[in-house]
């Protein structure tokens, strides 16, 4: 639900971006009543089914790889404590687990950045495009560019996914003990 909500947006950001390097680029108004006026309304979902498809891959994936290694990871802070003999404090116990969440975040991010950032590859070639079925432009990367051109940008969404991760799971935890 939550896709379809956002993909307008995110293909009017993406618009937006290639209004402004043109000479005559008319602004974000500009671009969406451009692409309204040629193609419809339904071309600012462009993408949204590439989004909608990967998005249960990639959260299962997320989720899995985060949830093992923040909990692996807190596990073995606590034995480490324990062996120094120092007593769990709560606060000790709130820094071992923002600190599990941040690497859990970490790991997830990066495990399932290899399901989503063709995942973003797709959506935003959609998105310029405005029109396109992911299984086309899937095939069309591919031909022309390779498997590496789903993975273009890779660095800079992996980046991004980590920082909000590791921002969304370590202050959660930290926010619950302040209530």
């Amino acid at each position: 639900a939550k896709y379809v909500v956002v993909q307008p947006l995110d293909t009017m950001t993406t618009l937006f971006e290639i209004s402004r390097g043109r000479q005559n680029g008319a602004g974000l108004m500009g671009a969406i009543r451009q692409r309204v006026a040629s193609q419809g309304v339904p071309a600012l979902f462009s993408g949204l089914k590439s989004t909608a498809l990967l998005a249960l891959p990639y959260a299962v994936i997320f989720h899995s790889a985060q949830t093992v290694a923040a909990d692996r990871s807190e596990r073995i802070m606590a034995e480490y404590q324990l062996r120094k003999g120092s007593i769990s404090s709560p606060q000790s116990v709130q820094q071992r687990v923002a600190l599990a969440g941040m690497w859990g975040s970490f790991v997830g991010s990066l495990a399932a950045s290899c399901v989503g950032v063709p995942m973003e590859a797709l959506k935003h070639r959609a998105q310029v495009l405005g029109k396109g079925r992911a299984r086309d432009l899937l095939a069309t990367v591919i031909k022309t560019e390779g498997v590496r051109g789903l993975y273009s940008g890779f660095k800079v969404t992996l980046g991004r996914n980590m920082l909000y991760n590791v921002a969304q799971w370590t202050s959660f935890p930290i926010a619950l003990t302040l209530l």
